[in-house]
């Protein structure tokens, strides 16, 4: 339960700092993450990331959360700092390559942590009120996994 509140405590702090920065080109969301790592399987994810618009058009920059409960009676957090370009903008589909790095944390009766580092690519779809997304991305370092994501985005 600590951990979720720390995610949730974390998803609303990137949030609260990216909304003034760039009000219309911010997107805010979370869903399920799945990982091929022995210790590790289904988890959630939240994260935000801002458009830097006129600046680099194509670019956001941000983050993201991911929890892993019930890894062998422990829990696996990882959090990422990411950049994604989105090559392929449309009004029916969004396509995007990320990359960035980030800091895992694995709590079962000892505590080990270590820093990699994240490429991959992902899609979104337009919702109604929001856009759909999948992604997939390759963690390096002591961590080595590979996530797939699924799950909405909304603008703020």
């Amino acid at each position: 339960m600590k951990h979720a509140v720390m995610c949730l405590i974390a998803v609303a702090a990137m949030a609260a700092v990216a909304a003034p920065t760039a009000a219309q080109s911010t997107v805010v969301g979370g869903g399920a993450i799945l990982t091929d790592a022995d210790w590790l399987d289904f988890g959630l994810q939240g994260g935000a990331y801002v458009g830097l618009g006129n600046v680099l058009p194509g670019l956001r920059i941000g983050g993201d959360v991911e929890l892993y409960l019930g890894v062998d009676d422990g829990s696996f957090l990882a959090i990422n700092g990411n950049a994604q370009y989105l090559f392929l903008m449309g009004p029916g589909l969004n396509a995007y390559a990320l990359g960035g790095i980030g800091y895992g944390r694995l709590s079962n009766g000892g505590t080990w942590t270590d820093i990699g580092l994240n490429i991959g690519a992902g899609m979104e779809l337009p919702l109604t009120f929001g856009e759909l997304y999948g992604e997939v991305k390759a963690v390096t370092g002591d961590f080595d996994r590979l996530v797939l994501g699924v799950g909405v985005r909304v603008g703020m």
